[in-house]
């Protein structure tokens, strides 16, 4: 890919939160349990982090304010939107649809296919889905963190991506080594705060880069 300016990068942990929002909405869950019906990434509320979305998205400024978006990755693309509820923005896609597939799981990943971490994405039983976060690890895929790439003068499309920190050898095309050293630091930023739930943005990167065009 041709390198191109970079105006803004988010990059979200892969834990416990990200999971349920991005695995689907099939799960069956007891009565009264909501922990797989989210049909979007929850954002921060710091002032900070909603300043920078104000200026990135300027007409998303409200509890009404929403902006629509296009997901992309190398093999694919899905519609979205960037929403705002009382405190905080999200990341929504369409529901039927389910998450984008560059933040989905699949079996067997490759550095062909959409999708980046491993897993069983067809369970119904809210055991099973939970583990499938749990046996990360033990796959050899490490952490994942999803990213997604505003390029300068694409004012409604987001680059999305999963990289992988201390993946095993099988999953080295994946790893956060081959994103650039700015988007690392943020990486790194976003892995030492304490709060499960680690969202960290930048400006200007000046220059995407991609492990897979």
């Amino acid at each position: 890919m041709t390198a191109k300016p970079v105006e803004w990068v988010l990059v979200v942990y892969y834990g416990l939160s990200a999971h349920r929002a991005t695995y689907g909405r099939n799960v069956r869950e007891p009565a009264g349990s909501a922990k797989y019906t989210k049909d979007y990434i929850q954002l921060s509320r710091k002032a900070d982090f909603l300043d920078a979305v104000k200026q990135i998205f300027p007409f998303a400024t409200g509890a009404e304010g929403a902006v629509a978006l296009e997901y992309r990755w190398p093999t694919g693309s899905s519609e979205g939107a960037l929403t705002w509820s009382a405190d905080r923005p999200h990341l929504k896609w369409e529901t039927s649809l389910g998450a984008p597939a560059a933040w989905k799981m699949i079996p067997s990943p490759t550095d062909t296919s959409a999708e980046t971490i491993p897993g069983n994405p067809d369970h119904t039983a809210l055991e099973d889905a939970e583990r499938e976060l749990e046996m990360l690890a033990a796959r050899g895929a490490g952490q994942p963190y999803l990213v997604a790439v505003k390029l300068r003068d694409e004012p409604s499309t987001l680059h999305l991506r999963a990289y992988l920190e201390g993946a095993s050898q099988e999953f080295q095309w994946a790893d956060i080594t081959l994103t650039p050293p700015l988007v690392q630091n943020l990486i790194q930023e976003t892995s030492a705060k304490g709060r499960e739930e680690r969202i960290g943005d930048r400006f200007g990167l000046g220059r995407e880069g991609s492990r897979r065009g």
